[in-house]
């Protein structure tokens, strides 16, 4: 499948479980949710978001600090491509 075609199937392909899920509980169970929040719920929603964002990031400049720039393409890949990578020994930086 071609990148561009990729890119369109997974968000329609969303939108649609989306949009099944939606047609059969109906739209009163999701607006009454969203009616019982307060700004308050929101705003801690938000703030652990935010820190979950930054913390991801944060340890991914760890990772992509340790591995050097021999270890970012091959760790870039690595995200796209869900591939169990050789494990190492933490210790000795030996493969197991």
């Amino acid at each position: 499948m071609s990148r561009v075609l990729w890119r369109l199937v997974r968000p329609l392909t969303g939108a649609v479980i989306l949009a099944a899920v939606l047609w059969r509980t109906g739209t009163g169970p999701v607006v009454a949710g969203l009616r019982s929040l307060d700004w308050g719920t929101l705003a801690l929603g938000l703030l652990l978001a935010l820190a979950t964002t930054v913390a991801s990031a944060w340890r991914w400049q760890l990772v992509a600090r340790r591995a050097g720039p021999r270890g970012r393409p091959a760790n870039r890949r690595g995200r796209l491509l869900p591939v169990p990578a050789p494990q190492r020994d933490a210790a000795r930086g030996r493969r197991r």
